[in-house]
């Protein structure tokens, strides 16, 4: 009979773990004490009876455990089983460091041409121009073959006034030109009449410590005198 000191050596610094070994043999079911060091390790023992339940002994590093029934091997690698069903998505992760400047691509195609757009609003005015240079004297007119007469008039003023003046030609005739004279500051001097001129007009003001004289006159073409000389 093997005693207990057989089934648990006590050289092996062991640490006991209990295994419900269910093992098929001819005596049935054992439950046995089975010692496993904390590494991974073979070992092999036999099933032993005696007066009481059948039981382990001969507990010996390795497979070659000496028996005269049955033995068993246990601190073997197992056969790999199937792999467990996937777990929960896990929290998401811290963000990674950004990564190198990528290879620059290849140019893409040209678009399609947009839409024509709405006409935009008028734009400012802009500024006047310089003045152009003189043009080149015009070609000779018609010479007119009326006598002529000149008609002067004349006013003065004082103290700053507004001076105005007109010469007219006799009713029927044309006016083909004008001047003044004057002392004082010219406003304006042109022709007067429509659609055709007929007279001569200019505006000054006098001079503001004394007197000042505005004098006007007109160059009439006598368009009567030449109408009385072909009826005559």
């Amino acid at each position: 009979m093997t005693s207990d000191r057989d089934r648990m050596p006590t050289r092996w610094a062991l640490q006991f773990v209990t295994f419900g070994l269910v093992l098929a043999l001819v005596a049935g079911p054992v439950w046995v004490a089975l010692p496993v060091r904390a590494a991974t390790q073979v070992y092999s023992g036999c099933i032993l009876s005696g007066e009481g339940p059948p039981y382990l002994g001969g507990i010996t590093e390795g497979r070659g455990a000496s028996c005269g029934g049955s033995r068993i091997v246990w601190g073997e690698s197992g056969v790999t089983g199937p792999g467990g069903p996937a777990g929960p998505l896990g929290p998401r992760g811290p963000r990674g460091i950004r990564g190198p400047k990528g290879v620059k691509g290849k140019p893409g195609k040209d678009g399609k041409d947009g839409k024509d757009g709405k006409d935009g609003k008028d734009g400012k005015d802009g500024k006047d121009g310089a003045r152009g240079a003189t043009g080149p004297q015009g070609p000779q007119g018609p010479t007119l073959d009326f006598p002529t007469y000149v008609v002067t008039a004349s006013t003065s003023g004082s103290d700053g006034r507004l001076m105005t003046v007109g010469a007219s030609c006799d009713k029927g005739d044309l006016a083909t030109g004008g001047g003044f004279e004057t002392d004082g500051l010219i406003l304006a001097s042109l022709g007067e009449g429509s659609p055709s001129p007929t007279g001569w007009h200019a505006s000054a003001l006098a001079s503001a410590d004394g007197v000042s004289e505005l004098e006007v006159h007109v160059l009439c073409a006598d368009l009567g005198a030449k109408h009385r000389k072909a009826s005559s």
